[in-house]
């Protein structure tokens, strides 16, 4: 009888688990129908459509549709959210995610730009790139994930239309764009950003939170490797880390010149300041370092050796008092150890010289 009981209950048990597979199958084929309908539109935009895959002991797999839309990194997909809802048990709800890349932090960094096509970041110019993109056609939001590196989109229900969805990449392509240039204006975006934030909704300080991440870390991926070779154009300065303060506990790092924090504009190599009256051009680029003529901008800046040329005394000496009354600390504490070359073309006087051994070691 004990036999007989316990057949049963396996027999039961397998019935069972065979409805069970079965209409698992059966909702997984229902759902990756509607999945199929973004096929066409995949191909119209050169994208890939992977078919979904149906798993009878593990995880199915649905459909989606992955590739570079606008040049971007994308993924078009679905989720299902299961939420426990006093009175009606658990809620699945579906909800369509496109995710796309803002920027790729595989890719080369870009160019240097120079100095002069930089502009001061203002509130109005962050405001306008916030408030470019027109997002009436999406039903669902948008966030910022990984540091801004990417923006998802997410709606409570699927989305098969053509033309529907060809506004949902539009609109999240254009929005990424927008917050892209808000991250490549580099660090002098950071202050704005941040004096922005007290003033914003909930919604808006969450995503200056992340643009402001995505600033560090791309500033950081693209030049912190290099950061005590790189020097600002603009105030012959060496470029540094810095550091902003997002609450008591919590601060992002980010690099740019040391003084006007800008990330967009460098020179790369060793900095020698040069005293040379015969050839008054600002700047050299020569065997991979940058000479720079005091002679020319009779104001100190970052250097790391020197070279006299051709100079008079008087232009030697000047040139040792303002070291010798330099209050910036980052100079100050470099100038022993580092190396003067003095021509012997120079022709400078034996007080010059002792001027000079006295100042730099």
């Amino acid at each position: 009888m004990e036999y007989l009981v316990g057949g049963l209950v396996v027999t039961l048990i397998g019935g069972v688990a065979l409805i069970l597979r079965k209409e698992a199958r059966r909702t997984f084929e229902q759902d990756n129908a509607l999945r199929e309908r973004w096929r066409d539109f995949a191909a119209r935009h050169e994208l890939i459509f992977v078919p979904g895959e149906y798993h009878t002991l593990g995880p199915s797999r649905l459909a989606y549709v992955t590739g570079f839309f606008q040049g971007r990194r994308t993924k078009l997909d679905t989720y299902y959210e299961h939420r426990e809802i006093f009175g009606r048990g658990e809620v699945k709800t579906l909800y369509l995610r496109l995710v796309m890349a803002v920027f790729d932090p595989l890719q080369p960094p870009p160019e240097s730009q120079p100095a002069d096509s930089i502009e001061p970041v203002s509130t109005e110019l962050i405001d306008e790139l916030l408030g470019r993109t027109d997002l009436s056609p999406l039903l669902g939001r948008t966030y910022l994930q990984a540091d801004a590196q990417e923006l998802y989109y997410e709606q409570p229900q699927m989305e098969t239309d053509p033309a529907r969805l060809q506004a949902v990449f539009d609109t999240v392509a254009a929005l990424a764009g927008c917050y892209a240039q808000i991250i490549d204006l580099g660090g002098p975006a950071i202050d704005t950003l941040h004096q922005m934030m007290p003033i914003g909704s909930a919604g808006l300080q969450t995503t200056i939170t992340q643009l402001m991440r995505g600033i560090a870390l791309k500033t950081t991926l693209e030049l912190g490797q290099q950061v005590e070779q790189l020097l600002c154009p603009h105030c012959l300065t060496r470029f540094t880390t810095h550091t902003c303060w997002l609450s008591a506990m919590n601060s992002i790092h980010y690099v740019g010149c040391r003084l006007c924090r800008q990330s967009r504009a460098h020179w790369s190599g060793p900095v020698i300041a040069v005293l040379n009256q015969r050839h008054l051009a600002p700047y050299l680029f020569k065997d991979g370092a940058i000479h720079i003529n005091w002679l020319t901008y009779r104001t100190l800046f970052d250097f790391d050796a020197v070279e006299i040329i051709s100079a008079s005394d008087e232009a030697v000496e000047r040139f040792a008092v303002q070291v010798g009354n330099d209050t910036d600390l980052f100079r100050r504490s470099r100038y022993k150890g580092m190396d003067c070359k003095i021509r012997r073309s120079a022709g400078l006087s034996a007080n010059s010289i002792r001027i000079l051994r006295q100042t730099f070691g």
